[in-house]
């Protein structure tokens, strides 16, 4: 018999780690690229992380329910995982079609030192011999920047060969399997939102304890830090964003329906606002929207002809330049939250135009937590493997 207990994700790294523009998708960080093992065509994003609570060691990832389920409005029942023996509804870390756009973006990244040392080596060779202060300065920092840049390819290609072998097989790459996902509802509740969300039960041998930090999103090298800031915190005499040492922004609380309704920061016009960001799992990655402080009427057809609607959170793009969009396919499931850490809700959906998400649907977080509590009743969002 072969045990496929596959690797540990991988710890968040800091700045300058040669492997920081690629490691993210194997970190125990939020906006974890996930798909149901039975559905691979199927891909979307984990959610944050909560604890069963009481005396349970058990970890839980929620994400949207369509992200692990084909949704169905004849199959539309409550799934729950009552028995060890059981068969299990796995959810895997990375498709294999991910899973290899993974691996390219890898090699690209390899190949751009690559690039870099020859480009260096030739800017050495131009001033060797040259006399003078100047020269001998350029020599020095280039100097300097081709030696990292070869250190960068000698650690990506142990990390390349690393990733290919021992996370290759989809086995390897089981991250848990679902728990419990109650019916997807439309107009749910008193607050008439839609019910969409599944609970995974993480595979404890997937996460190094020393390294998790909890919900945390990796705020990564794609944006720089005072665009960041300034897209974050539009009116930075309002309210300045506290942009974290180690890159991670740490989840803490959720956003009140106050709030969301009346914004507490101002824009650059000295306007409410509420400004947003998630990570997914769509090449948008890391982005920054505006909560509008209006619920959205949401109208949902269907084949027969007949509608219902759901009243949702909207989320707009931070502009509306090519590129600029909050969110795209691949990015449900995804957890919104503001500058604070504190969570909006989760992504599950949007209005779009013939390229581009106009809008971006999320569940609200109380109402999320509502239902995982009729089934969990002591789940929170504060787990902490290492008590």
């Amino acid at each position: 018999m072969t045990f496929l207990e596959g690797p540990k994700l991988l710890r968040p790294t800091r700045f300058y780690h040669p492997t920081e523009n690629v490691r993210k998708p194997l970190t125990p960080t939020l906006g974890l690229p996930i798909s149901g093992k039975l559905t691979p065509w199927a891909e979307g994003t984990g959610g944050f992380f909560i604890a069963e609570g009481g005396d349970s060691k058990r970890l839980f990832l929620v994400t949207a329910l369509h992200v692990v389920f084909k949704p169905s409005r004849n199959d539309n029942e409550t799934f729950e995982h009552k028995s060890h023996s059981a068969p299990r509804r796995e959810v895997i870390l990375l498709s294999d079609a991910a899973f290899e756009k993974f691996l390219k973006s890898v090699r690209e990244e390899i190949g751009g030192n690559a690039i870099r040392v020859e480009y260096l080596e030739s800017c050495i060779a131009e001033v060797a011999g040259v006399a003078g202060n100047e020269a001998a300065r350029e020599r020095e920092n280039h100097g300097y920047e081709l030696a990292k840049a070869k250190r960068a390819m000698e650690d990506l290609n142990t990390f390349y060969e690393d990733v290919s072998t021992r996370w290759a097989s989809p086995e390897k790459r089981v991250l848990g399997h679902i728990i419990y996902s109650p019916p997807i509802q439309l107009g749910f509740g008193t607050e008439q939102c839609t019910q969409d969300f599944a609970i995974i039960d993480i595979d404890r041998s997937k996460i190094d304890a020393t390294n998790f930090k909890g919900n945390v999103i990796d705020l990564g090298t794609k944006i720089p830090i005072y665009e960041l800031i300034r897209k974050i915190s539009p009116n930075l005499q309002s309210d300045a964003f506290d942009y974290p040492l180690d890159r991670l922004l740490r989840l803490k609380g959720t956003i009140p329906d106050q709030d969301m309704r009346h914004p507490p920061a101002l824009d650059e016009h000295g306007k409410p606002c509420l400004m947003v960001v998630k990570h997914g799992n769509s090449d948008t990655g890391l982005t920054v929207g505006r909560a509008n402080d209006v619920r959205s009427c949401v109208r949902n057809y269907y084949e027969d002809g007949t509608t219902n609607f759901s009243m949702e959170w909207a989320i707009l793009p931070f502009d509306h330049k090519p590129g600029g969009d909050f969110s795209a396919p691949g990015d449900s499931g995804a957890v919104v939250a503001d500058g604070s850490g504190r969570i909006c809700g989760i992504i599950i959906g949007g209005a779009s135009s013939k390229s581009d998400v106009d809008i971006t649907y999320v569940a609200n977080i109380d109402s999320l937590m509502q239902g995982i509590r009729d089934k969990f009743p002591n789940a929170h969002l504060n787990p902490n493997l290492r008590a």
